[in-house]
């Protein structure tokens, strides 16, 4: 069984990321929508879609699809509060619904795989329960299946915080002059700006 390996999410998700924004995501990006604002939305509790528990299982997801390496992962740089404020604020009613309902199915599909809730179930098999909900996604769009969504949304929240710029791509507020055709082993990382 091939495992989930970093460099080939990432692959897929900028092939898939291509066409595939809902217009609630684009107008987020567009309106300048990030992990910074995430952190000052979470000081709103009246605003939280997401309960505690949701929240916890976003988290995992999301840190189990760019998790920590030689560059900070996902939870470090606030990507579940990131796709909580755009779950919270930028979707429309019956996308957000069908967010919540598909967040909720994690903890069903993990019970049917291993007999636990996917936060109480083993490494392995978190992890394998992953593998099988990126198969079954194959071909599809993130508009119509959930773990595509779930990827999507972090993809955007790690490239647009702090971490993800500076940290897993290479940033400079002044880049230099324009070389057009440079091979990446001299610059080291894809650029963020």
């Amino acid at each position: 069984m091939k495992s989930l390996d970093r460099r080939d999410v990432l692959k897929r998700m900028t092939v898939l990321m291509g066409g595939g924004l809902s217009a609630s995501v684009a107008s987020g990006i567009l309106s300048g929508v990030g992990p910074a604002q995430a952190a000052a939305f979470a000081l709103q509790t009246d605003k939280h879609i997401l309960k505690a528990a949701d929240m916890a299982v976003l988290a995992e997801l999301a840190d189990r699809i760019i998790p920590d390496t030689d560059t900070p992962g996902a939870r470090a740089a606030g990507v579940p509060a990131y796709i909580h404020l755009m779950v919270s604020e930028w979707y429309y009613d019956d996308e957000r619904a069908r967010f919540i309902a598909g967040l909720k199915s994690i903890d069903e599909l993990s019970r049917n795989h291993t007999g636990k809730a996917f936060l109480q179930a083993s490494e392995e098999d978190r992890h394998d329960l992953m593998v099988r909900m990126d198969r079954a996604a194959a071909g599809k769009s993130p508009a119509d299946n959930f773990f595509l969504e779930i990827k999507q949304l972090t993809l955007i929240g790690y490239f647009t915080s702090q971490i993800g710029a500076e940290e897993e791509l290479r940033y400079e507020a002044v880049p230099g002059p324009y070389e057009g055709c440079v091979p990446l082993s001299k610059i080291g990382r894809a650029w963020a700006t």
